[in-house]
């Protein structure tokens, strides 16, 4: 054998180990890949229930966000104001989820929060809080969540039809002998 032959197999062996390497890094990146995309699931799932969690720790932000989705002006400007601090975290929950749509297989998480802001925009309350702060958003959110509110093309039920419990119909909400929300 001589030297020729001896370079010709090195370089096959070379070549060889250079499409070994990029199958392995294909490999490595595609399972890098799901894992962020993984990730990027669960903390959005982490921070829509810890957006929930807060209104079962606090009773009287409850009770305030459920007399805004039902009527935003019945509120004081305090209660007001923390009623949008809820909101608020919700909308910049959907806002992250947006900036992650590219990722595949957040598709469906996109579309979660989605409807569940539409479902707050749907009820009169939530309308009217809309109409006075929408503006503090992240325009691509305002512009996709006002378009789909304008074409009212396969919108989720509102918050107060879809779940009973967000209308203040029960006697703790109305004080004796008016028609007044607490």
């Amino acid at each position: 054998m001589n030297w020729d032959a001896i370079a010709a197999i090195g370089e096959i062996v070379g070549a060889l180990a250079v499409v070994g390497t990029l199958g392995y890094l294909a490999i490595q990146t595609r399972s890098a890949k799901d894992v962020a995309i993984a990730q990027a699931q669960r903390e959005l799932t982490a921070d829509l229930n810890s957006v929930w969690s807060r209104l079962e720790q606090d009773r009287e932000l409850l009770r305030l966000v459920r007399i805004g989705v039902n009527d935003w002006q019945a509120l004081k400007n305090n209660e007001k104001a923390a009623v949008h601090a809820f909101y608020t975290q919700l909308f910049f929950n959907l806002s992250a989820a947006m900036g992650q749509h590219h990722l595949k297989g957040n598709e469906d998480d996109v579309q979660t929060w989605e409807d569940v802001l539409l479902g707050l925009l749907l009820c009169p309350g939530g309308r009217a809080w809309w109409e006075e702060a929408q503006y503090l958003y992240f325009p691509p959110l305002v512009s996709r969540l006002n378009a789909r509110l304008k074409t009212s093309v396969d919108l989720p039920p509102s918050w107060i039809k879809g779940l009973s419990f967000w209308t203040t119909d029960d006697a703790d909400f109305v004080k004796e002998g008016t028609n007044k929300l607490t």
